[in-house]
């Protein structure tokens, strides 16, 4: 066993079947990463698809998608070298069928052929690089501040080369940044066509959102009842 797994909590997923190593000091998944898997799962219909997981993490979306779906053979792609060795330990003791990549968002059609894929998710970093919301932990920073310039363009533009003709890119983001994903998916002929907020439990205000786009799909979009949590 590596030697950086007595750092890490093995947190047990009972509603998902899983269990998840997890380092508390920096990769704590929250509850955009279910949400996010659960609208997926709802709205996202086809077979055994080409599936590939951006900004992965430590797994636990693809995880979920395989537990509950048999989203399997699946592809991880992480840039954080050390959630990509916390999500391989976590393919392993889930026994996935799915690999993952520790590349860049901007290489991995090197290693994906174009035009193969039939769904894509994504729970990307939410603050715009130099938004002034660095902290003093690196961890932390790449996974919550996108780590280049005009990162959503690159991953909307990357994501259409990738997927199939009418295949889905499914996404939460910050409610916020709303206009940018619609911008960015138009811009690269990836509709909008279904849309979810996300609120808690006694409030009337979302925070986050979730948005299922349709590479060169038509121009109508279905906005769903408020996801509660």
């Amino acid at each position: 066993m590596e030697d950086f797994i007595k750092d890490l909590k093995l947190e047990n997923i009972e509603k998902y079947g899983l269990k998840i190593y997890q380092d508390p000091r920096y990769f704590k998944f929250s509850i955009d990463a279910f949400c996010l898997a659960n609208f997926t799962l709802a709205n996202f219909h086809k077979s055994s698809p080409n599936y590939v997981d951006l900004c992965s993490g430590t797994g636990i979306v693809a995880l979920i998608a395989e537990k509950m779906a048999g989203l399997g053979n699946f592809k991880a792609v992480e840039i954080n070298e050390y959630a990509y060795k916390i999500l391989l330990e976590n393919l392993k003791i889930n026994e996935s069928t799915g690999s993952a990549l520790n590349i860049d968002l901007r290489q991995w059609r090197d290693h994906i052929a174009r035009e193969s894929l039939d769904l894509i998710t994504v729970n990307p970093p939410y603050a715009k690089l130099n938004a002034g919301l660095q902290t003093k932990n690196a961890h932390k920073d790449m996974a919550k501040i996108e780590t280049f310039e005009n990162f959503l363009h690159v991953l909307f533009s990357e994501s259409y080369a990738m997927l199939k003709d009418r295949g889905s890119l499914f996404m939460v983001h910050r409610i916020e940044r709303l206009a940018d994903l619609f911008i960015e998916g138009r811009k690269n002929r990836l509709e909008p066509k279904t849309l979810q907020f996300i609120r808690n439990t006694g409030s009337t205000r979302s925070s986050l959102v979730l948005v299922q786009f349709v590479k060169n799909a038509g121009q109508f979009l279905k906005v769903l009842d408020d996801m509660v949590v």
